[in-house]
């Protein structure tokens, strides 16, 4: 039992990387494997050792988030210890 041949061309024809999906959305790759792990990212298809996202899903499940959620946005990073303000 495989994957239909119609299913394996549309793959194949829209297929993108975690790298480079987390480039184009601006997250970091570990953003896109935590929401996969949480089953709350948009769909990925393991073909061999590469996981694979398809555009069109991908980009559906983003405005989906925008349009109704919170969007998948990088947190912003902790400061530095000399550039948080003391505590009085």
């Amino acid at each position: 039992m495989g994957t239909s041949p119609d299913k394996r061309d549309h793959l194949l024809t829209y297929s993108v990387r975690r790298a480079d999906l987390a480039e184009a959305w601006g997250v970091s790759v570990r953003t896109l494997a935590r929401l996969a792990a949480k089953g709350e990212g948009p769909p990925c298809y393991k073909v061999g050792t590469a996981l694979l996202y398809d555009a069109r899903e991908a980009e559906a499940w983003r405005l989906a988030q925008a349009n109704g959620r919170a969007a998948v946005v990088a947190k912003p990073r902790r400061k530095a210890a000399a550039e948080q303000p003391e505590a009085m």
